[in-house]
């Protein structure tokens, strides 16, 4: 079965623990990959194709870091999966061939990324 690869995971964490602050507040990428046991130069990276897709806004100077691009409400993690990873779409097919217990595991899979 297809999975995440470790720079969606990477991405994933990021995102929930930017999503976490409150609404308007900069934050270094250090602090973020240090919380989430993410090397800094790959967010930094992750990051940077975020901010070019509208999902984060980045800040330099003092007082800079990078918050969402949008609320957090209008962010799903689809769309966040999908620019690292690509569409999902595609994977479909494979997933409905393989019947329920590949669907089952997939949602298995994706809950356990929010019950931490």
């Amino acid at each position: 079965m297809m999975g995440l690869t470790r720079k969606g995971e990477y991405a994933i964490r990021g995102m929930v623990y930017l999503a976490g602050k409150p609404n308007g507040e900069t934050t270094q990428v250090s602090e973020i990959a240090r919380a989430v046991d993410v090397p800094p130069p790959f967010l930094a990276k992750i990051f940077q194709d975020f901010s070019r897709l509208g999902l984060i806004r980045s800040y330099r100077g003092s007082g800079g870091g990078v918050i969402l691009g949008r609320a957090v409400e209008q962010i799903s993690l689809r769309e966040v999966v999908e620019a690292i990873e690509g569409p999902i779409l595609p994977l479909l097919p494979m997933v409905l061939a393989g019947g329920i217990k590949i669907a089952k595991v997939l949602e298995i899979q994706y809950s356990n990324l929010f019950s931490a």
